[in-house]
């Protein structure tokens, strides 16, 4: 299946006075970042030198994206907003985005009709494996098939002074990277837990092995695990994960 993708998935929705309280989801986005790697299921690469530029304007981000240095799209994403009209690609519907509780990652939906009357569903995480790695996965169902796309972004420091000092914002880079480190961190069972409420199982596996994320688990946790409804499966990498001197876990998409 054709991967269709929109020009970001970080349209942000309300924030819960948590999250606002807990980290600025705007400011760790900051600044420009580089197409680093690519991978899906059907191994199609984008096209050219792709870079995303974010700069947080009052109560929302403007988003630019460039491809072989030419902007190829520009997007204002209110940060309050339940959500966002989308038509690209012969699809419309509305995709949403919110922040997580702690305000680290932010989890993508989005319920799109296409022409030909199918239905496009798509949920996605993004989140901050180092203070300069920015890790998005997405995942979209269409009837039976399934599309899984790995994205790693890297942060151009250069770029991002540029797009400030053209902004006029001033120098934001120790701000942003502040906010970068307090978001890089491994996830912990209550993340999945939380994640596994809005986003698609494969999604959560794919960020979970690309985080290389491990976790102190027992029999209490596990069977917490179970009562929050995580899926069978998802639990079982995450045990695997834990003990990789006992299990080989198998990182294709």
């Amino acid at each position: 299946m054709r991967y269709v993708a929109s020009s970001l998935t970080l349209a942000l929705a309300v924030l819960t006075p948590a999250a606002a309280a807990a980290q600025d989801p705007a400011l760790q986005w900051a600044g420009c970042w580089t197409l680093e790697g690519a991978r899906s299921e059907t191994a199609e690469q984008e096209p050219g030198a792709r870079q995303v530029c974010l700069t947080p304007i009052e109560g929302a981000l403007s988003v630019s994206t460039r491809i072989d240095g030419e902007e190829v799209r520009r997007d204002v994403l209110d940060l309050y907003g339940a959500g966002r009209s989308v038509d690209d690609g012969g699809c419309s519907g509305v995709e949403q985005a919110f922040p997580s509780a702690s305000g680290d990652r932010l989890f993508t939906t989005s319920d799109l009709s296409c022409d030909g009357g199918t239905r496009r569903l798509a949920s996605g995480i993004s989140a901050l494996v180092t203070p300069d790695t920015w890790l998005d996965i997405q995942v979209i169902r269409v009837g039976d098939e399934r599309e899984l796309m790995v994205r790693r972004f890297r942060f151009d420091a250069p770029a991002s002074a540029q797009l400030w000092s053209a902004a006029g914002t001033g120098e934001q880079d120790l701000a942003a990277r502040s906010a970068r480190t307090g978001a890089a961190r491994l996830p912990t069972t209550d993340d999945v837990v939380e994640a596994a409420t809005f986003v698609d199982t494969a999604a959560i596996e794919a960020w979970l092995i690309e985080s290389n994320a491990s976790f102190a688990l027992d029999a209490g946790r596990l069977i917490a695990l179970a009562e929050a409804d995580v899926a069978p499966e998802l639990i079982d990498l995450m045990v695997a994960l834990s003990f990789p001197d006992y299990f080989v876990v198998n990182e294709d998409p």
